[in-house]
């Protein structure tokens, strides 16, 4: 096949066209973009509070982040509210700036953030989740937000 372009002639093979049509094909196709970051988000949040299940901070090499965030707050007057707001603060600025406010999921994060930072602040924390579903595709992440380290 012959095209031109600026000005000169150019001759195309079957496998260039075929290159061209899946580059083109790739590119036009964005998946379920807004799905796949916040899943990815939701799963680093369920990931690094993997430490609080911790207890013996065997894994604390692992869970160095949490370990380290919450350390500060153990032993102090009201801690678990000094906790949860720094939790907060700390969680909505990852999303903000991982995500950003125009994802399709932005409010079911957020939300489960807050339900996190509720737990923080409760006497007895129970489990949140959160469940995230797109074409086809749903995943599911569990939180246990005790903070004692």
């Amino acid at each position: 096949m012959k095209i031109k372009k600026n000005g000169k002639v150019i001759n195309l093979t079957e496998s260039d066209l075929r290159r061209i049509v899946k580059k083109v094909i790739k590119e036009q196709y964005d998946g379920n973009s807004d799905y796949d970051t916040a899943s990815n988000f939701a799963k680093n949040i369920e990931d690094w509070w993997g430490g609080s299940s911790d207890w013996t901070n065997i894994r604390k090499g692992k869970y160095k982040g949490y370990h380290d965030f919450f350390s500060k707050f153990q032993f102090a007057n009201d801690a678990d509210s000094a906790a949860a707001k720094s939790y907060r603060d700390k969680a909505m600025d990852d999303l903000n700036r991982e995500v950003g406010n125009d994802n399709l999921y932005y409010g079911q994060l957020k939300n489960f953030i807050y339900d996190i930072v509720d737990e923080i602040d409760d006497n007895y924390q129970d489990i949140v989740s959160l469940r995230l579903t797109g074409d086809g595709v749903s995943s599911s992440y569990r939180v246990d937000p005790e903070i004692d380290v």
